[in-house]
C-alpha cells in the first residue's frame, strides 16, 4: 500500500481470500485517514486485489512490470521465471526463510519453503544483485535480496 501511496500501480496477490480481505480492509482504513488530506497528498486508487495461486505462475499483466515484491514466500520456479515478466531496469525485492530458521524453529517444515544459504541470488540468474544478505532479525533467519534486471 505504501507503493500505491507513492503513485505505483499495485497488484496484491494471495491465494487466501482472508489475506486479501485483511489487506483490503487495511487499505480502506488508510483511505479514510486520507479523506482530510490535501488532494495532492492522497493515496492513489491503484491497488488491485486479486486471489491468485502463484504456483501456476504470475497472472497475465498488460505489460511487463517495474517491481516485484515478496515476503515469506518461496516458489523456485516462479522466481526463476521472474526476469521474463520484468521491464528492463526493473527490480525484485524479497525476503524469505532459510534452513537456519527451520533448524531453530522447526518451520517451515518442507524443504520446498526454505532457502539453502546462498540460494536466492542463484534463483534470479541473469539479474544484477544490488543488495543481498542472510541474517537473523527478531529471531527469524531470512535471506533478503534486491536484484535489478539489466537495462
Amino acid at each position: 500500500m505504501l507503493l500505491a501511496a507513492s503513485g505505483w500501480r499495485v497488484w496484491g496477490l494471495d491465494v487466501l481470500p482472508e489475506a486479501l480481505e485483511r489487506a483490503a480492509d487495511l487499505d480502506a482504513r488508510y483511505r479514510q485517514l486520507d479523506a482530510g488530506l490535501d488532494p495532492a497528498h492522497r493515496r492513489s486508487d491503484s491497488v488491485r486485489w486479486v486471489q491468485w495461486d502463484l504456483s501456476g505462475g504470475l497472472p497475465a499483466f498488460e505489460e511487463p512490470v517495474d517491481l516485484v515484491c515478496f515476503a515469506r514466500f518461496l516458489d523456485r520456479n516462479l522466481l526463476r521465471s521472474l526476469p521474463q515478466s520484468l521491464k528492463m531496469g526493473a527490480s525484485v525485492v524479497g525476503e524469505t526463510f532459510t534452513t537456519l530458521h527451520r533448524e531453530r524453529h522447526g518451520k517451515p517444515s518442507s524443504d520446498r519453503y526454505v532457502l539453502e544459504l546462498g540460494e536466492l541470488p542463484r534463483l534470479l540468474e541473469g539479474m544484477d544483485v544490488v543488495e543481498f544478505e542472510e541474517t537473523w532479525v527478531d529471531g527469524r533467519h531470512t535471506a533478503r535480496i534486491w536484484a535489478r534486471k539489466p537495462a
